[in-house]
């Protein structure tokens, strides 16, 4: 086996599949574990073939879900084409397909495990299935036990999403007819069963309209008919064939309404198929399956419902009382603080001065101006709940991704403007706070101070204040009544509240919606807000969050999931967002960043927060 290829270091073979040969490898420079599918040369010598399957992977790259294998590009080294996708594993960097797990389990697989199973999948392929447009159709065509991966953390993966659609019937047919040519001139009886069997594992999985010519065309309701069989297939061990039995009939240990739910999925006519998996499922598995109830059974029926009913009644009283105590309209709840401003230090000298002869000339003392009113963002609540923070796939300290718990809070839908902060500083009459820690750098700003006077440099007042402290983002939260958001409320603001979001603006981020990799900052509101009518939550600023920051913080966070307000104590505070001169990977929601907090530059800026009543 050869040792490299491109800047992949090749670990060892994993086996052959419908696009070659399959390697562990390892990037040279990342040092990242992928999956390398090689192509047979003799498809990638016809060039029309290599344009096409350029063209068409550059689509499926856009698939990211955490139940699809992510394939991250095509491309060729000493004339050899290779895919590049994730590697999953389940021990020992060797992966395991269902397909795999079902062989080697004999019982019949618990309901709730079938479930778990079918409800990834489902959901996988919903969110595939929605993002189609009509040039390009995200349908997967060949689902199968074989094409689902079982992760380490339990997590079942769709691969080879799209990939039978770029190869066609014609090299997967040939490449099958020639491995069971060549078991048959060896006489090799066990591997043409072999063969056979994997033949009958695609066709029996395929839907009416894929085994035979038809009008109808393969759509994503064909992957739905799929769908179908696998549940069957998973519950029973069986196919559905002609007038099928009910998975309930040949399972009396099922709790719920498989059949009803298998039934949908593989009508005849695409068009009565469900178009949404997942919520099939809920609306029926919901349900339980009716069977006749003993005298006992109905007897604690009752009793039960009765307690339901009772249950359910207190709670609608509680719910009742809470609704006079925490209306739904929330609003933030502002706590202006007086600003302090640094004093001079007593000097000791003048105590033991003489006093001089010729007058000392002591200048009037100026009165202190009138306090200045601060200019308001508009804020936005995100009411609280159940959220994901954090990622599997990003750096160290963005693991483990875990689930916490916020209450309602406020956020402002815009970092704070230069206009805004500049009335800060005249008020306070100065850039120290009160510890004399700096609150401004001017030179990394677009401030400069004029005869006694801050002003801000021709063009940028709706811009970004930059070149903040930490201490001054706090400084200016308080005096307008407000806090910096702590980074669980950032996270959980700038995702809007998806775990799918890998952007604020969805599963991917380009020049259109955010400013990135450019020369300078830009003027607020210039590009579309995310799904909570936040703007410039990826890139244009790095902005400050209350937390100290710690590498392996999230170990922590997720044993003590309410709330989370970061580690008591640090050296560095945490920033988030990206910056106006970041890489795409910075703009991630769950990227995070970090700086002294007596630190700053020309990307640091900060937005408000504040608790709602």
């Amino acid at each position: 086996m050869q040792q490299k290829l491109g800047d992949f270091d090749l670990l060892k073979e994993l086996g052959e599949g419908t696009c070659g040969k399959v390697y562990l490898a390892e990037n040279r420079f990342m040092k990242k574990k992928v999956c390398l599918k090689v192509l047979p040369k003799h498809w990638t010598k016809d060039e029309s073939f290599v344009v096409k399957f350029k063209k068409e992977i550059s689509q499926l790259t856009k698939l990211q879900h955490p139940n699809i294998v992510k394939i991250h590009h095509v491309t060729n080294a000493a004339e050899t084409f290779f895919l590049v996708t994730d590697f999953i594993t389940s021990k020992n960097d060797t992966p395991q397909s269902l397909k795999e797990f079902l062989a080697s389990y004999k019982r019949s697989l618990p309901e709730d495990l079938v479930e778990t199973i079918l409800r990834q999948i489902g959901s996988a392929l919903d969110y595939a299935h929605e993002k189609s447009l009509k040039s390009f159709p995200y349908i997967h065509r060949n689902i199968k036990p074989s094409n689902i991966l079982i992760g380490s953390d339990k997590t079942f993966y769709l691969a080879d999403f799209g990939l039978t659609k770029l190869l066609g019937l014609g090299p997967v047919l040939e490449k099958a007819i020639f491995a069971k040519m060549q078991a048959f001139n060896q006489g090799n009886d066990t591997t043409i069963t072999e063969l056979q069997h994997s033949f009958l594992q695609t066709y029996l999985f395929l839907s009416p309209e894929q085994k035979w010519y038809s009008k109808q065309k393969i759509s994503t309701h064909s992957d739905v008919y799929s769908f179908g069989i696998l549940a069957y297939y998973l519950l029973t061990k069986q196919f559905p064939e002609g007038n099928y039995q009910k998975p309930t009939e040949l399972r009396t240990d099922l709790a719920k309404d498989w059949s009803a739910c298998i039934d949908l999925f593989l009508k005849q006519d695409p068009k009565q198929r469900p178009s949404s998996i997942v919520e099939t499922m809920e609306e029926i598995l919901n349900q339980k399956v009716a069977k006749p109830l003993s005298s006992l059974e109905k007897h604690v029926e009752k009793v039960q419902r009765q307690v339901e009913e009772g249950v359910k009644l207190e709670k609608t009283k509680l719910e009742a009382k809470q609704q006079t105590l925490f209306p739904e309209d929330f609003e933030p709840d502002l706590k202006p603080e007086p600003l302090k401003r640094p004093t001079k230090d007593f000097d000791p000298i003048a105590l033991i001065q003489t006093e001089m002869k010729v007058s000392h000339y002591s200048p009037e003392q100026t009165q202190v101006k009138t306090e200045i009113e601060p200019i308001l963002s508009e804020m936005q609540v995100i009411h609280g709940g159940t959220f994901t923070r954090g990622s599997k796939y990003g750096p160290r300290d963005e693991m483990p991704q875990h689930t916490i718990e916020l209450n309602t809070f406020a956020i402002e839908t815009t970092a704070v403007m230069n206009r805004q902060f500049v009335r800060f500083l005249q008020n306070l009459g100065g850039i120290k706070d009160i510890y004399n820690c700096d609150m401004i750098k001017l030179k990394d700003s677009r401030v400069y101070l004029k005869k006694g006077e801050f002003l801000i440099e021709q063009g940028y007042d709706d811009h970004p204040v930059v070149g903040v402290t930490w201490y001054g983002a706090d400084a200016y939260a308080k005096w307008v009544g407000k806090r910096l958001p702590t980074e669980a409320e950032w996270e959980v603001a700038a995702s809007g509240g998806k775990i799918e979001n890998l952007y604020p603006n969805g599963s991917k981020i380009d020049k259109r919606t955010a400013h990135y990799f450019s020369h300078d900052t830009m003027s607020i509101k210039s590009f579309s807000p995310n799904e909570f009518g936040l703007y410039d939550m990826a890139g244009n600023v790095y902005e400050w969050c209350q937390d100290w920051y710690n590498f392996h913080f999230y170990e922590m966070s997720k044993t003590e999931p309410d709330n989370p307000t970061g580690p008591k104590q640090g050296v560095y505070r945490v920033l988030r967002g990206g910056c106006w001169k970041s890489l795409i990977e910075d703009l991630r929601c769950c990227h995070r960043h970090r700086n002294n907090p007596g630190n700053c530059n020309a990307t640091y800026g900060f937005r408000c927060a504040c608790n709602v009543k």
